[in-house]
């Protein structure tokens, strides 16, 4: 509750007292999952790379994630050699790989598509995401990662067919 409490203020625009909240929640709690997944999107949203990429390790360490685990090395490899762009170009190549093998949503892959700036290819994946009833695709409102598709005619037909309304 404590966790989910941190990512409602951050969604609310209290952003200092959201990782306040994540941070004590994590010192005290090391071994919990949540503030680990809230700390590593807030740290992404706010550009601090490294710390985005630390709490995505830690993350995928609790959950034994071994799919995760190597997506976030090779994203630690691009951002070491390339900075963000080279981190992203890491993630998606990994991304494709395990998507092709059934491991990975296509959610996902249109998030690191769209962050590249890959328009219509995140399109593409979100439409696929749709089309399987993936759950990830409800966030498909307030996911900073889709910011510059949302003047886009097929992701406002998209939008709507998820049941958001229209963004002004």
């Amino acid at each position: 509750i404590v966790a989910d409490k941190g990512d409602l203020l951050w969604l609310a625009g209290r952003h200092d007292e959201a990782i306040a909240l994540l941070k004590q929640l994590e010192a005290t709690e090391p071994d919990f999952v949540s503030s680990h997944r809230y700390l590593k999107m807030v740290y992404f949203a706010n550009e601090d790379y490294p710390s985005y990429l630390e709490e995505w390790k830690k993350e995928a360490t609790l959950m034994q994630d071994a799919a995760s685990l190597k997506i976030v090395d090779a994203a630690q490899k691009g951002f070491a050699t390339a900075g963000a762009q080279g981190m992203l170009h890491n993630i998606l190549t990994l991304q494709k790989r395990l998507y092709a093998r059934g491991l990975e949503s296509p959610y996902s892959l249109a998030e690191t598509d769209s962050l590249l700036g890959n328009k219509r290819e995140a399109l593409q994946y979100l439409k696929i995401a749709y089309d399987k009833h993936d759950d990830s695709a409800v966030g498909l409102g307030t996911d900073s990662a889709f910011s510059n598709l949302r003047g886009d005619p097929a992701y406002t037909e998209l939008s709507a067919r998820v049941g958001l309304p229209p963004r002004h």
